[in-house]
């Protein structure tokens, strides 16, 4: 009897956190990247899954900049060095160059 009622508790907890899940994903993808910590997102890159879904995505393909299953932002371009980088690094690793900062325009 304690089984099934650990049981029924375990799919009802992974049911809640399923739709949970679909939410998160209809959510813009700017905002779902500001939800997610630093860290959190970092943590999960380097396990190779996606921080906004936590599936398996191939990150060494320099071909995909957005994950193929919930479509958040993974990688973008450096706004001074045009350098791929990842889209929750705070910096980028070619020039340095805080993440959102647009290049410099030159003026005459």
């Amino acid at each position: 009897m304690v089984t099934a009622l650990v049981g029924r508790q375990a799919i009802v907890s992974l049911n809640r956190y399923l739709e949970k899940q679909k939410l998160a994903e209809q959510l813009p993808d700017v905002q779902r990247r500001e939800e997610l910590s630093y860290d959190t997102a970092l943590t999960r890159l380097s396990k190779s899954v996606c921080p906004g879904c936590e599936r398996p995505v191939d990150l060494k393909n320099t071909a995909i900049d957005f994950c193929p299953h919930c479509g958040i932002g993974l990688h973008d371009h450096c706004g001074h060095c045009s350098t791929r980088k990842s889209a929750f690094a705070k910096f980028c690793h070619a020039c340095g160059t805080g993440a959102g900062q647009a290049a410099a325009v030159s003026r005459p």
